[in-house]
């Protein structure tokens, strides 16, 4: 009998904990190291989904990306992880800036 080929799993995308940062801190890092999958994640892709318009992304095609030009408010970013399968998984981590 041939051996039973093993099912591909979606990838499971972490974004994080939430994150409170001071008012005078206009940077952090959205860090989506801690993705997994049972293959290998061939691509991150995050975004911000909601707060002030002012934040941007440095490198979102990357795990661990830098963003900065906050201001007073909520935000939320999401990652999305790809594995080498094209199954997708997303996550999302809220920032607040106080």
């Amino acid at each position: 009998h041939p051996e039973p080929k093993e099912v591909n799993q979606a990838p499971e995308a972490y974004a994080g904990s939430a994150q409170t940062i001071a008012i005078t801190d206009i940077r952090t890092s959205l860090d989506g190291s801690n993705s997994s999958d049972d293959n290998d994640i061939v691509s991150y892709q995050w975004r911000q989904i909601s707060g002030p318009t002012t934040a941007t992304i440095e490198s979102p095609t990357t795990a661990i990306a830098d963003a900065n030009g906050f201001q007073a408010g909520e935000y939320a970013f999401e990652l999305t992880a790809t594995d080498a399968e094209g199954f997708v998984s997303k996550d999302t981590v809220k920032i607040a800036e106080l």
